[in-house]
């Protein structure tokens, strides 16, 4: 009875209560909403699987930031094959600093790195921010980023990792760790890729939360890659990759990234059917990837119909056939799922400026292809000597997924 009169005579006062302590306890659990380190159930501290899973040489890493938190971090070192010079190789190989995601820990993308080391061939440095896997402290903002600085630190103390060849890669929260990590030490990135990451939070709870948009003005962690993305270099190299089916970060997002890019010097590539979770399944993703990378080595092949654009080709010189990273001895059959690159014996019309090997798109049939090469054998074998490394089989990257670009897959 005194309940049900306390409530009619204070109705008012109780729904103008309501919204108050929504927005309260939003702001002092604000974190948990964005950084969901306890997603799935038992990630914080345990990780599901280790690299050596998948086969991937790794290190275990332990970084400590410059506000003295302790992160980890798997280190995994592309392997070559015997017979390398190793520390050439090394110092010639590509390193990726990879962000992940808001949920999960880093032991949740290795399926996602393993493909990334097998046909990007790079070394990756996969980050655990503080808070997420087996890192200490709780993640924030600035939190992220001291982590990010302090992977960033780990790469250029190592004497065995090429500095000219330190890329950051960062999907949805990761992205905007990648782009404050290049707006701040330019100068030590060679290039980022971000994919499917948002313009700033403030804008994802529109989305996300739309009954707490009246108090979004609470909101301690900004991510203002809106803001990040237009403090780029003109020269900055950076990608972009959009999935057009994203259900969380709505695709127009990153084309207000684009839009905004103070950087000419821009990559875009969308997949049509790729989604929040799953772009990196889409055909064609790893190979863009691998030619931004590698794109210092990039020249058009004879434009031909523009829908057999389906392969890369790396074309090495004689003499960087057993030091080049991109020549791995792996399978040569033709049948097996799309194999996005190949190795072609070397001539001296493929070499670049600075003599590393040469990516080519592909646009031809497969019979006018082999012709080609015959050709082309034919000829260099007539007016020069074929060095033993050359007479070795030649080995072709293969992919398990299938991986075929098309001219639609690019934003040129």
């Amino acid at each position: 009875m005194f309940i049900t009169e306390f409530l009619s005579n204070n109705y008012l006062y109780i729904i103008a209560a309501i919204p108050i302590c929504l927005a309260t306890l939003a702001y002092y659990n604000q974190n948990l909403l964005l950084y969901c380190n306890y997603l799935p159930k038992n990630s914080q501290g345990t990780y599901t699987y280790l690299p050596s899973r998948y086969n991937l040489p790794f290190e275990d890493v332990y970084l400590t930031t410059r506000d003295n938190v302790r992160i980890h971090a798997w280190f995994i070192r592309y392997r070559h094959a015997k017979g390398y010079d190793l520390m050439e190789a090394y110092v010639n190989t590509p390193t990726i600093i990879y962000f992940h995601g808001n949920a999960g820990n880093i032991s949740h993308r290795l399926h996602t790195v393993k493909d990334l080391y097998k046909h990007v061939k790079c070394n990756i440095l996969l980050v655990s921010y503080r808070g997420y896997g087996q890192s200490e402290g709780s993640p924030s903002e600035h939190g992220l980023i001291c982590d990010a600085e302090a992977a960033l630190n780990f790469i250029y103390e190592r004497k065995d990792i090429n500095h000219d060849k330190v890329f950051v890669f960062g999907r949805s929260l990761g992205g905007a760790v990648a782009l404050r990590l290049a707006t701040l030490h330019s100068n030590k990135i060679k290039g980022v890729i971000v994919e499917n990451t948002f313009t700033s939070v403030p804008d994802m709870i529109d989305v996300v939360l739309p009954y707490l948009k009246y108090f979004k003005f609470l909101s301690r962690n900004k991510w203002r890659n809106i803001d990040r993305i237009k403090e780029l270099k003109p020269n900055f190299p950076i990608m972009f990759v959009s999935g057009m089916q994203d259900e969380l970060v709505p695709p127009h997002m990153m084309q207000t990234l684009i839009d905004n890019c103070s950087s000419n010097d821009k990559t875009v590539v969308r997949f049509e059917d790729g989604t929040h979770n799953n772009t990196w399944m889409c055909l064609g993703y790893y190979r863009a990837i691998a030619k931004f990378i590698y794109r210092e080595n990039v020249r058009p092949s004879r434009p031909r119909s523009r829908s057999r654009r389906d392969s890369l080709t790396i074309l090495p010189p004689s003499s960087s056939l057993s030091s080049s990273p991109l020549s791995s001895p792996v399978r040569r059959d033709r049948s097996s799922s799309d194999p996005f690159a190949r190795l072609v014996n070397s001539t001296s019309n493929n070499r670049s400026n600075n003599g590393s090997p040469v990516l080519v798109d592909d646009m031809n049939t497969k019979e006018e292809e082999m012709s080609m090469l015959q050709q082309r054998h034919n000829r260099v074998t007539a007016r020069s000597p074929i060095s033993p490394a050359a007479k070795n089989p030649v080995p072709r990257f293969s992919d398990n997924m299938d991986l075929i670009m098309t001219t639609k897959d690019v934003d040129e």
